[in-house]
């Protein structure tokens, strides 16, 4: 390419380092798309949620259910780290949590944070004490409810599953079922 292109290809390799340098405010971040048609909330990450809880590794946004029937026990949802939460919250048209949500569940969802200098020596069972059983509590407190059912999502999955092993060695019985896709 380099010869094809007279250079240009370096140079136009050259300024997407320096635009990925510039969004990484100082450090290397690697852009995988062009995000500039993405507005949050506006085209992506659409429905309507309100963060309830937060701590140095996790947000936790509540779903109001809607509908004509809605369910008393909550739905928490724990997504892989890398893709941010919205990845279940793409467009209105193929939104799994406005689905959820519609069908009368309280959807729960975690958003985890990017990795970083707070974050970087956190092991497994910080992880799993500051992400799943914070955001277990969390939305039980935002919920009223006494138990709630989950879904853990690549290694949101991995992680939940680990835990749940965890919890029944303890006979934390608050997690009534657990849904797993691509754990």
């Amino acid at each position: 390419a380099f010869f094809e292109t007279g250079g240009q290809s370096v140079l136009e390799g050259l300024r997407l380092a320096r635009a990925d340098v510039k969004k990484g405010g100082g450090k290397l971040y690697i852009s995988q798309t062009d995000e500039t048609p993405f507005k949050l909330g506006e085209n992506i990450a659409t429905a309507e949620g309100q963060v309830v809880f937060r701590n140095d590794l996790i947000e936790l946004i509540h779903y109001a259910p809607a509908g004509e029937q809605t369910y008393s026990r909550p739905l928490l949802i724990f997504p892989p780290w890398i893709n941010k939460f919205y990845i279940l919250d793409l467009q209105e048209k193929n939104s799994m949590i406005r689905w959820l949500r519609d069908k009368g569940l309280a959807v729960f969802v975690v958003s985890w944070r990017s990795a970083d200098a707070v974050t970087k020596d956190y092991t497994w069972d910080d992880y799993a004490q500051k992400g799943i059983y914070a955001a277990v509590e969390a939305t039980l407190m935002a919920s009223g409810a006494k138990d709630l059912n989950t879904v853990g999502y690549c290694i949101g999955g991995t992680l939940l599953s680990s835990t749940l092993g965890h919890m029944a060695a303890t006979g934390d019985e608050r997690i009534k079922s657990a849904t797993f896709f691509a754990s």
